[in-house]
C-alpha cells in the first residue's frame, strides 16, 4: 500500500489546479450553514403584544396595571388558543373614560 508522501508525489505540488479546486470548493461549503442553522432565528415567533399608541398614557391616567392594561387593549386569545394572536389587534381607545371595555 503506497504511503501520502509516495501519493502526493504520483498526483503532484500543491499548485494552481489544488488552489483553484480548494477555493471553489470552500466558497461553496460556505453558502450551506446559513441554510441549516436558519431555522434557529426563523423557526420560534415568542409570545408578544404589539405596543399600541396612547395606551402608557391612558395606563398611567387611569391607574391600571400591567394585566388591566393587557385587558382593555388588546383582543382576548387569538384562534386555536393562542395566547396572544399573530396579528397585531387593539381595542380603539380614543375617548376611553377609565372603564372596563
Amino acid at each position: 500500500m503506497p504511503t501520502v508522501d509516495e501519493v502526493l508525489a504520483h498526483v503532484g505540488e500543491f499548485n494552481f489546479f489544488q488552489k483553484q479546486t480548494f477555493l471553489l470548493l470552500a466558497l461553496l461549503s460556505a453558502s450551506f450553514p446559513p441554510i441549516y442553522v436558519g431555522i434557529v432565528f426563523l423557526g420560534l415567533t415568542p409570545e408578544h403584544r404589539c405596543r399600541s399608541p396612547g395606551v402608557a398614557q391612558l395606563s398611567q391616567r387611569c391607574g391600571w396595571s400591567p394585566a388591566e392594561e393587557l385587558n382593555f387593549t388588546v383582543p382576548g386569545p387569538g384562534p386555536a388558543g393562542e395566547a396572544f394572536p399573530r396579528q397585531c389587534l387593539s381595542y380603539l381607545t380614543n375617548g376611553h373614560i377609565c372603564r372596563g371595555p
